[in-house]
């Protein structure tokens, strides 16, 4: 049975009281607007880990707006200006990570070295000696790990490094 409106038939299904029952179309709009949500959750848990290089850039094509803008006036062509503004950008970008990895090394092969002698100083046997559930671990990494030779060997390549990209960076290679 279905309700008449006006002499037509309505779409919309009555119950054995009279009265109508939900639209069919509202409990399949629902059912969109779930999904959609559950869809719209899973692209965001998606580019959770993104979103700092995300709004980085983001931040950066907004502030260099203004100077793509400017080289477009200077640089007829579109396909020169747009190289020339990610030149630039990279370039401003480049050189202060160059200086912190630079800076990061050269504390890796001090901090390298530092426990490279302490760990030639430092007496083993008097440390496994006050923890003796521990002592058999630490004989046992003692005869196949040479602790002081592994960080000498790191501190080594570390300077080795370090050294490398100071001298490419002072004659500008």
């Amino acid at each position: 049975m279905t309700a008449e409106i006006e002499g037509q038939p309505s779409l919309q299904p009555m119950n054995k009281f009279g009265h109508a029952l939900p639209y069919i179309a509202s409990v399949r709009e629902w059912l969109v607007l779930v999904a959609a949500a559950i869809g719209f959750y899973l692209c965001y848990r998606l580019s959770l880990p993104f979103l700092s290089a995300l709004t980085w850039a983001l931040v950066l094509a907004i502030l260099l707006v203004p100077l793509h803008r400017r080289l477009e006036l200077v640089i007829p062509k579109a396909d020169i200006s747009a190289f020339v503004s990610v030149t630039a950008t990279a370039i401003a970008a480049g050189i202060p990570l160059f200086l912190v990895v630079q800076q990061l090394v050269q504390e890796a092969a001090g901090g390298a070295a530092y426990l490279q002698g302490r760990l030639g100083t430092l007496e083993w046997g008097d440390f496994l000696g006050n923890h003796p559930r521990v002592a058999e671990l630490g004989t046992w990494i003692g005869q196949r790990l040479d602790a002081a030779g592994t960080l000498g060997a790191l501190a080594r390549w570390l300077t080795e490094q370090r050294c490398r990209h100071q001298i490419c960076f002072r004659r500008g290679v």
